[in-house]
């Protein structure tokens, strides 16, 4: 029998990218202290994690690469699943809106939702939870800088794809995990559409005009899921294209918290909290 340790798999979970059903399928499944998520950010959420040499899994929006420190001589096997930016704006709409609504507050157009939201959220989330840049870097940061950041961050992840091969990546990590090969979706957008008085709006509801602007106003999603989303286990063989052009990101970033105020002031002020709930788990 071998002593070498098992591997360590970390599942990044980037929003609307089927991460939560990833995550409730391994909480589901492995045993106490092999799988964990951290709750909140930084420290406050590694210093409930349990002893290193019995974690087997982690994931969560809450993970940031220098976790990995914890786990030294352990094979370190990164996966994160993508999607592209406009597929991605119109469920991070419709999750909003229907989460809003379950939690008595009001939904509100598309238009105010994009106006008060980050540009290139998916490129930013990964830099700012997994690569651990600050936003004040952020801000200042050239786009060909991010764009070599990330790059050069996925080209050592063992699985990239695309959201809608979640399957595909639960059956790989199944055998070292000792966990089902399938998993029941969970947190989708018809979980929520069942519990909320909602009909979810899709790409078709936007005019063209819209739907040809989001993906030029997020020049580093875009970039991101086309060259990353195909790579699979050979994320290594990438090769990289130039950078996306630069974008208005610090332009829109000066003008964002005017927005952001619109949309507090038209969901309402007033929100039950719903803890970490889970639609559709049972």
């Amino acid at each position: 029998m071998s002593d070498s340790p098992s591997p360590l798999h970390i599942l990044l979970h980037v929003p609307k990218c089927a991460g939560r059903t990833i995550e409730v399928h391994l909480a589901a499944h492995m045993p106490a202290g092999a799988f964990f998520l951290p709750r909140h950010p930084g420290r406050g959420g590694v210093s409930k994690m349990p002893p290193p040499d019995g974690i087997r899994a982690l994931s969560g929006h809450h993970l940031a690469r220098s976790i990995e420190a914890r786990f030294e001589g352990r094979d370190i096997r990164r996966s994160v699943l993508l999607r592209d930016p406009l597929s991605f704006q119109v469920s991070y709409y419709n999750f909003k809106m229907m989460r809003y609504l379950a939690s008595g507050a009001r939904p509100f157009s598309f238009a105010l939702y994009y106006r008060a939201l980050q540009r290139d959220p998916m490129a930013h989330f990964l830099l700012s939870r997994w690569l651990e840049v600050s936003p004040a870097r952020l801000l200042l940061m050239p786009v060909a800088e991010k764009w070599r950041r990330l790059c050069e961050a996925l080209s050592g992840f063992w699985f990239v794809g695309d959201y809608r091969r979640c399957d595909d990546l639960i059956a790989a990590v199944a055998p070292a995990l000792g966990v089902p090969a399938r998993a029941k979706r969970v947190n989708d957008e018809a979980a929520w559409a069942r519990t909320v008085d909602w009909r979810p709006l899709t790409a078709a509801d936007l005019g063209d005009e819209q739907r040809r602007r989001i993906p030029l106003e997020n020049p580093l999603d875009a970039a991101l899921y086309a060259t990353w989303s195909g790579a699979g286990h050979d994320a290594a063989s990438v090769r990289p294209g130039a950078p996306p052009a630069a974008s208005d990101f610090l332009a829109h970033e000066l003008v964002r918290p005017y927005w952001e105020a619109r949309r507090r002031l038209a969901r309402g002020w007033t929100m039950r909290p719903r803890g970490n709930e889970v639609i559709g788990a049972d």
